[in-house]
């Protein structure tokens, strides 16, 4: 008896035209999580909701590899368009010169409150408005942590363009140490999310790092990824971008999930 080979494209038809009905996207509004891009999220967890997210990124620098596993943020929605944020100690591992350094790195905390909803409709003088602000905390190892607060301040500005394409604009100010040296650095970053399909989401981003660090000049960076919704309460993303600097390349990647939880 002979079987029937289903056909690749028949299949991925079928799949295109039932999440196209049913409408399974994560960005039916109810999930807003801080990755996988550098860009900020407008709108807040939800009362009595929590988001958790978790993830691991690669980066590298001329000799220097680095490691990052956990990324846990937990955000808690405590009232109607309020939400705290809990960054939990990821475990970093680099490499530079054969000289290997691991440990905790800074946890943060930090609260984000939403003053405007997103329009449902591109209105060029009214996007989506947040503020958010937080802090590192020097609770990592001695070898990772900076040993003192470092301060930060964003706002969170948001359009929709048209139904599948959300434009999303932060612009930050934060207090940083490096070695034990304070410095302020300013950034921009600017971030386009196009739904292909209900489930599946590609993104792309530029932001510029006023500067990069307390000894170098600016940092200019390109990040694109791609995200896929199981549900209206979990995501996968996957990430990469690299600097666009003259001179010394940085590249990165990594991947991970979100996850919202009502916890009524």
């Amino acid at each position: 008896m002979k079987t029937k080979k289903i056909n690749f494209t028949y299949l991925l038809f079928i799949i295109f035209l039932f999440t196209s009905i049913f409408n399974i996207s994560l960005y039916a509004g109810t999930v807003c999580g801080e990755r996988p891009d550098y860009t900020a999220c407008t709108p807040t967890v939800p009362f009595e909701n929590i988001i958790l997210e978790s993830g691991y990124t690669y980066a590298r620098k001329n000799n220097r590899k680095e490691h990052t596993i956990g990324e846990v943020l937990i955000k808690i929605g405590i009232m109607k368009n309020m939400e705290t944020i809990f960054g939990i100690n990821s475990y970093k591992v680099t490499d530079a010169d054969d000289i290997r350094v691991s440990g905790k790195d800074d946890g943060y905390l930090g609260i984000k409150v939403n003053l405007l909803d997103t329009p449902r409709h591109f209105i060029p003088w009214s996007p989506g408005f947040s503020i958010l602000s937080g802090s590192k905390l020097p609770t990592g190892n001695d070898d990772l942590s900076e040993h003192s607060a470092q301060p930060e301040i964003k706002l969170l500005l948001s359009w929709q363009l048209f139904k599948p394409l959300l434009l999303d604009l932060n612009l930050n100010s934060a207090y940083l140490s490096e070695a034990g040296e304070h410095f302020n650095r300013n950034s921009i970053s600017v971030s386009l999310r196009f739904s292909l399909l209900p489930w599946f989401d590609i993104f792309t981003e530029y932001y510029s790092l006023h500067p990069e660090s307390k000894y170098t000049g600016n940092g200019y960076y390109f990040s694109g990824g791609i995200i896929v919704s199981m549900s209206n309460r979990l995501r996968f993303d996957l990430h990469g971008g690299s600097n666009i600097n003259s001179g010394t390349r940085k590249t990165y990647f990594g991947g991970g999930f979100t996850s919202l939880i009502d916890i009524r």
